[in-house]
């Protein structure tokens, strides 16, 4: 990969050699995406026929194995959830619900949740992250910031990230920045199917919703640049003393208490319960509890809620007949549905409907970008 080397989308003015023989424009036939997706597929697909082949021979499979058949479960079903995104995004159809969202804690969180990863493959992250607000599309915004993250996070042992507010003209401009280390031994290469096929998602994205992509490689160091127009910063009353306090506490104690009121959930399940007003209780918020869809319906009555979080399993006629009415005045009030399936996150904006799906094994991990893309619009 020659250094120096600098890449923006059609719709940008700097654009230089690309890194990629093929422009992201160029469609899905040109870059073969389909052949990309199959090679993605090849590899877990094959350990796993190979596994179990091995149970079959033998009768026996240890708890390494199952966890390792359950990785690579979770491998192949992100390159499907993956390409029905790409899918969306190729046919043009997809529906953009404009909001104002504020860009340094959906940054802030998906650094959150990608760090466990990170702190596996032994990288360590720099982050000078000021408020900023945007007006995107909150699905399309979320992943955007995560393809950036993880497409960064395969670069080197050392990720910093920059997220500034320009003032002439206002944009702001989103950096990763990744390095080796020496002292770190040499990096794991990626294989570069997995590279070809991250890219193209995050140019994809970044070309529907207009966001300025640039990349450059100087001799081992990558940086990528987000750049994010209609962007401004938060009002005076958002920032209490930003100097000293993160993104994530400022928009705790500020974006709550804006609400008014408190999410509600509705779970018969004490369990579930417990499990979610501890994610609540991190991110300051109350919670607001309905044992049955028509305790709900009682409540949404008296008080109506912002979000309403429920479980699959009290997915009812009654809860469905609150749904529709709460849409009837609210085409997109925020949903949150927690099901049974393993690793589901669907986020609404991909979806024809205001619902967010989150699993109930990953609930820690997923459920506060939920709440935070919910909570975070801008009525």
């Amino acid at each position: 990969m020659p250094s120096g080397t600098t890449f923006s989308p059609s719709f940008s003015s700097s654009a230089q050699a690309p890194l990629n023989p093929i422009a992201p424009q160029a469609g899905f036939a040109q870059l073969d995406i389909a052949g990309v997706i199959g090679l993605q597929l090849a590899e877990p697909l094959s350990q796993m026929q190979q596994m179990v082949h091995n149970f079959l021979q033998s009768g026996k499979i240890s708890r390494a194995e199952v966890q390792q058949l359950g990785s690579m479960i979770d491998s192949a079903r992100k390159t499907a959830m993956q390409s029905q995104q790409l899918a969306r995004l190729a046919n043009g159809r997809l529906r953009q619900s404009l909001e104002k969202l504020r860009l340094d804690i959906l940054v802030t969180q998906a650094l959150a949740e990608h760090m466990p990863r990170m702190q596996q493959l032994g990288i360590v992250s720099q982050q000078q992250i000021h408020p900023v607000e945007v007006i995107f599309d909150p699905g399309l915004l979320i992943s955007l910031v995560d393809a950036g993250v993880e497409w960064m996070s395969l670069r080197g042992h050392q990720l910093d990230v920059a997220l500034h507010l320009e003032s002439s003209p206002e944009f702001s401009t989103l950096r990763f920045t990744a390095r080796p280390l020496p002292e770190a031994g040499e990096f794991a290469e990626t294989p570069p199917e997995f590279e070809k096929f991250s890219w193209y998602l995050l140019m994809e994205i970044a070309r529907t919703m207009g966001v300025k992509v640039t990349r450059s490689v100087f001799a081992t160091e990558t940086t990528l640049t987000l750049e994010f127009q209609r962007s401004s910063a938060p009002p005076p009353e958002a920032l209490d003393h930003p100097e000293t306090r993160s993104s994530v506490d400022s928009w705790q104690h500020t974006e709550a208490a804006q609400s008014g009121t408190a999410p509600l959930l509705v779970t018969a399940d004490d369990k579930l319960r417990r499990s979610v007003e501890i994610v609540c209780l991190n991110m300051g918020l109350v919670l607001n509890v309905a044992t049955t869809s028509a305790r709900a319906a009682r409540h949404c009555a008296k008080e109506r809620p912002p979000l309403i979080i429920f479980d699959d399993r009290a997915d009812d006629d009654e809860l469905e007949a609150l749904k529709a009415e709460l849409a009837q005045t609210d085409p997109f009030f925020p949903l949150i549905e927690i099901v049974h399936d393993a690793n589901t996150l669907l986020m609404s904006s991909w979806m024809s409907d205001s619902v967010t799906r989150v699993s109930v094994e990953n609930l820690r991990t997923h459920l506060p970008r939920a709440l935070m893309m919910g909570l975070s619009k801008k009525k």
